[in-house]
This record gives C-alpha cells, sequence and structure tokens, in this order.
C-alpha cells in the first residue's frame, strides 16, 4: 500500500507518517517513510510517503501511485491529488493554511475551485474540519492525529482503532498521550457520524 500526507511544515506530516509506519510494522508489515519539504521548514510544503509491503525498494511514492492521500489542508491536497492511482481514497481537513512561498503571491488560491479540482479527481473523497476538532480539544497541533483517525473510519488504513491507540501509548509522552487520544477517536467520530463531508458543501 502507498500512502502520501500532505501538509505544510509544523503540522506533524512526519509524526503521522511515522505512526502509521510502526502501526502496521506492529501488525508484521514492512513499513518505508520519507519525506520531501519545501525551502521553508516551518510552513513550507511537507509530503510523506508510506510504503507498506515488502515490495518496494523506494521509499517514494511514484506519480500516480499513491492509494491513499491523507490532506492536511485543502491546497496541499490539491497540489498532490494527482499522486493517486485510478480508484485511490483521499481524506481531507476542510481548512486552509497559506504556505510560506504563497506570501509574495497577493492573489490567495481560490478554495472553492480547489476543491472542484480534487472532487473531480477523486468523487469519493472523505473530509473532516479536523481544524475545529483541534480547537475544540484545546490543542492546534493534533490536527494530524485526528485525520489518522478519520483515515481508520474509514477503512482506508489497513488496521483498526484498537491497533492504532497501542501504537499511540508506546510512542507518545504520557503528558500528550490524552489530547492525542481525543483527537484520534474524534476524527474517528465525525466520519462515523456524518460520512464526512465533501468540501464543496
Amino acid at each position: 500500500m502507498n500512502i502520501i500526507i500532505a501538509g505544510v511544515g509544523g503540522q506533524g506530516n512526519v509524526l503521522a507518517s511515522r505512526l502509521i509506519a510502526s502501526t502496521s510494522i506492529m501488525k508484521g508489515m514492512e513499513a518505508k517513510t520519507s519525506e520531501t519539504i519545501g525551502m521553508a521548514q516551518r510552513g513550507g510544503c511537507v509530503a510523506s510517503h508510506i510504503r507498506i509491503g515488502g515490495q518496494y525498494h523506494s521509499p517514494i511514492v511514484p506519480e500516480g501511485g499513491a492509494d491513499l492521500l491523507i490532506g492536511f489542508e485543502i491546497a496541499e491536497t490539491a497540489r498532490n491529488i494527482t499522486k493517486l492511482k485510478k480508484g485511490g481514497k483521499a481524506v481531507m481537513n476542510m481548512g486552509s493554511i497559506r504556505p510560506a512561498g504563497g506570501l509574495i503571491n497577493l492573489n490567495a488560491y481560490d478554495e472553492q475551485e480547489a476543491c472542484q479540482f480534487i472532487q473531480a479527481y477523486c468523487p469519493d473523497i472523505v473530509s473532516i474540519d479536523a481544524f475545529a476538532i483541534a480547537k475544540g480539544i484545546g490543542n492546534p497541533k493534533v490536527v494530524n492525529i485526528a485525520m489518522i483517525g478519520a483515515a481508520v473510519a474509514a477503512a482506508f488504513l489497513p488496521f483498526t482503532q484498537e491497533e492504532f491507540e497501542i501504537v499511540l501509548k508506546k510512542h507518545l509522552p504520557e503528558k500528550i498521550l490524552n489530547i492525542n487520544l481525543q483527537a484520534f477517536r474524534k476524527g474517528m467520530s465525525e466520519v462515523l457520524r456524518y460520512g464526512g463531508a465533501l468540501c464543496m458543501s
């Protein structure tokens, strides 16, 4: 399985990819990870690659080869949507962050147009407002874990809630474990309760 996590620096792409890989390894599957990072580490474009299975030699997912795209914001989802294979799945956060490179562009991108492009490429995309979830539990840094929760609830990842929570408890310090468990479960509940909302709705 090939997965790409797309976001901007500071959103926790690397942690999310490591947790997904660790859960897969716990289940006895091989997993490789890699990142492609823009000019600015914080605020720049970041794409994390995860390849699950022993048949892969390179850690980088080829263009048009991703089974799943997890987009932490709209623009980076649009930027990476063409990396999905035909019939691939996507989970997107319904919110945007202007990346550092965009600060020199006075014309902000059109979110509605970006959503139309995304939906045309991947009609079955599942979207949640992970920014609202993170704000609601008091920590904007847990958007990444909420998004993994959405992907697990949509059955887009090869493991269960229980299996991922085992890895969270193993890898996260106790002082931040509870809030990350909350984010994960709320991300799941948004999909299970509402089935996900298209960003255009």
